[in-house]
């Protein structure tokens, strides 16, 4: 599971690079159901989101893989132990490389 999480941020972090794009996809969650349950991942999701609305097409397309790693930190979390223990460094690289309109 780490090579997952890491394999996600880093396709994250470089969809990032190009911006801060991403696109709610039609089954998007809001609210609780879209926590994670680790604060540094919770506040980089949330981010995200807001963000999300000021993106050009372009920028949304290098996000298309936001929503799954959403997911795949949810899964993580859920199951708890190392894999939890894990996301929240993650979950603060990926609020680092957040580009300024998401911050």
């Amino acid at each position: 599971m780490r090579w997952t999480i890491a394999l996600s941020l880093a396709a994250l972090s470089c969809a990032l690079t190009a911006g801060c794009g991403g696109e709610k996809s039609s089954g998007s969650t809001a609210g609780a159901e879209s926590k994670i349950g680790v604060a540094a991942c919770d506040d980089y999701v949330a981010k995200v989101e807001a963000c999300m609305s000021k993106m050009s097409a372009s920028e949304k397309a290098a996000m298309q893989s936001f929503p799954s790693t959403r997911e795949a930190w949810k899964k993580a979390a859920e199951r708890g132990g190392p894999e939890k223990d894990q996301l929240q460094p993650a979950c603060e690289a990926a609020l680092v490389s957040l580009p300024p309109a998401c911050k």
